[in-house]
């Protein structure tokens, strides 16, 4: 008979593919340190009737209207999922959003290792949401914290939103996501590489949302530099377009697909930086990538981007400023190959030593295990 504890995992997606990826090295970390992990899927249920005729409405007032947030939504969630795990035998319970706990019938401990924090995550994002979504969330992340055992965050500015909300009144973490991305080249190759004479600076974009990441002031910047005198090509990924001298457009790769991981590898290793100029964020997990290939980010200084990396490792600029005004610095950034270098290593330094899965997972079963054990 094993004596492993039993993680239920409860999850909207299978834990392979949802959350970005990152749940699947959550998943492979609790395995690796000794527990057993029962996957949970509990999507969302569909009521169309409520969806249609909210988000219409929403839409009319241009507010942004969140179906999970929904009281009839999480209700009828909730009563699919207790009745799902009702016969399940585990030890506690875990999942990578609070509102997939906020409501549960269970008396074992329960852990949470979000992104971000509720009102956070609301405040921060430029398009308003509808003032019921945000009433709505609030109370189910109350409901959440009066159950939670103890809660894991992704970044400093959740930690600390989390610390000065009066409702949260059980202990919470700083702990950071790891790297979900493979190199296939070590780093002293990496380093060699990249430190070849080059007369193209090669950048980097990736992203799914052009608007929000910034991807218009990113080809600002590229044009700029190109009227300067500096040869520019910015890699953009994730985003279809067409084509030019100077950018490229790749679509999405999957890293499950061989030959587009390649081709995903390959344009970080012959990246010099990469531009990720987002108007919000949580804790956009490309940041560490870039960082794990050499490849300095440079990044608007908002939400959890600063638990992902530091000035000695790229430039977090102010949200205003200008597309010229980050042209100019990766000009004088071109003219000092020593910075170049130095700023290559401490990249490469910072994912080894802040962005490490096995380091992050280490702490958050060992703290699991200390709060089981009372």
């Amino acid at each position: 008979m094993s004596n492993k504890k039993k993680i239920l995992y409860i999850t909207e997606a299978p834990l392979e593919t949802t959350f970005s990826g990152t749940a699947k090295y959550i998943r492979d970390g609790f395995v690796e340190n000794g527990f057993e992990v029962i996957e949970c899927i509990s999507p969302l249920p569909i009521l169309k009737n409520v969806n249609l005729k909210k988000s219409l409405y929403y839409r009319i007032l241009k507010k942004i209207y969140i179906y999970k947030r929904d009281r009839k939504i999480i209700k009828k969630h909730f009563y699919n999922l207790n009745n799902k795990i009702e016969n399940i035998e585990y030890d506690l319970i875990f999942s990578h959003f609070e509102w997939n706990l906020c409501y549960l019938n269970s008396d074992k401990p329960i852990f949470c290792w979000p992104d971000n924090f509720f009102t956070d995550f609301v405040n921060f994002y430029t398009k308003p949401w509808a003032k019921t979504s945000i009433r709505n969330g609030i109370e189910q992340s109350i409901a959440y914290y009066k159950k939670a055992t103890a809660t894991f965050y992704s970044s400093e500015w959740a930690l600390n939103t989390a610390q000065n909300t009066e409702w949260v009144n059980s202990p919470t973490y700083f702990i950071p996501y790891g790297i979900g991305v493979e190199k296939n080249i070590t780093d002293e190759e990496l380093l060699r590489s990249k430190n070849k004479q080059n007369n193209n600076l090669q950048m980097v974009w990736i992203g799914l949302d052009a608007e929000r990441k910034g991807l218009k002031k990113s080809i600002d910047i590229v044009k700029l530099l190109n009227l300067k005198g500096v040869n520019t090509t910015l890699n953009v990924i994730g985003i279809n377009g067409k084509s030019s001298d100077n950018i490229r457009f790749y679509g999405k790769l999957s890293k499950k697909n061989k030959n587009e991981l390649l081709l995903f590898q390959q344009i970080l290793i012959e990246a010099d930086l990469m531009l990720f100029l987002t108007k919000a964020d949580c804790t956009p997990m490309v940041i560490g990538e870039a960082l794990s290939y050499a490849v300095p980010v440079i990044s608007h200084d908002v939400g959890g981007i600063a638990s992902l990396m530091n000035e000695d490792c790229g430039k977090l600029f102010d949200l205003k400023a200008t597309a010229e005004q980050i042209s100019e610095w990766i000009v004088t950034y071109q003219q000092k190959p020593e910075k170049k270098e130095a700023m290559q290593e401490a990249a490469l330094a910072f994912a080894h030593d802040k962005l490490s899965w096995k380091h992050s997972m280490a702490r958050v079963c060992s703290l699991i295990q200390s709060h089981i054990n009372g």
